[in-house]
């Protein structure tokens, strides 16, 4: 069977400014595609009012209840908790457009202090007459130059399927429309060799400090908990949600 094309480098943006729970999609018919997300982020204790720097690790994946290949995921918006943000104040930014056709070293080297966390992906690679086999790759994340007038998160990939590809997409980061929500990031899907592979694993840390040692990822405990929310959209037409909780603790000090 020829594999969909997946690229679930849009839920590393899922969480790239809060902390993430796990997630399961509902189910939309067979076969029944499920995003799978853990993380931690340090400290556990943070202030109930002032917000204030955080380390976030993240891990997860697709799958299907069936063990099937997973439809190709279109669109992903991510809806972040208000008390979640992030801050690229004294960050150095990155062009997307000196990151195209780079190799990881050489992507670092030209963006090292841009650089706001590091991880890595795993894609399935199906041709059609071939077996198929894995292609895991380097991720970075750069903290983007400006669309718009808004700050932007860009991740780099470079993965071998076959050859040697660099994949990079740059997600905006704006006011999110929802009630209790501050932030919203959109990542719109690229195609995988050719609409052969499928995106099936990832895992990153967010910085709580980048390169140039400012201050990144900011969050408050205000009510115990935060949460995110991800609208999925796949090319055959379906829509699922998911949310994401974790909690934490006030410092009353």
């Amino acid at each position: 069977m020829r594999r969909s094309v997946i690229w679930v480098l849009g839920a590393l943006a899922i969480c790239a400014t809060v902390p993430a729970g796990i997630a399961v999609g509902e189910t939309i018919g067979p076969p029944s595609p499920m995003f799978m997300l853990d993380g931690s982020f340090k400290p556990k204790k943070l202030p109930k009012k002032e917000f204030a720097p955080i380390q976030l690790e993240l891990s997860g994946g697709i799958t299907t209840g069936d063990g099937t290949t997973p439809p190709v995921t279109d669109v992903v918006t991510l809806d972040f908790d208000k008390n979640g943000t992030l801050t690229t104040k004294g960050i150095k930014t990155c062009n997307p457009k000196k990151l195209q056709n780079t190799t990881t070293k050489q992507a670092k080297r030209k963006c090292k202090k841009a650089i706001v966390g590091q991880g890595k992906t795993k894609a399935i690679v199906d041709f059609e007459d071939q077996e198929p086999f894995d292609a895991i790759g380097p991720l970075v994340i750069f903290n983007g130059t400006k669309k718009g007038g808004k700050p932007t998160i860009v991740f780099h990939v470079l993965a071998n399927v076959p050859l040697p590809t660099t994949f990079v997409v740059q997600s905006k980061v704006v006011k999110s429309p929802k009630k209790g929500f501050g932030k919203r990031v959109v990542i719109k899907v690229p195609p995988i060799a050719g609409g052969n592979g499928t995106m099936v694993s990832f895992n990153a840390k967010i910085n709580k400090k980048p390169a140039t040692g400012k201050k990144y990822l900011l969050a408050k405990c205000a009510n115990g908990r935060f949460i995110a929310d991800a609208h999925v959209e796949l090319r055959d037409g379906h829509e699922f949600d998911v949310s994401l909780v974790r909690p934490c603790r006030a410092d009353k000090g």
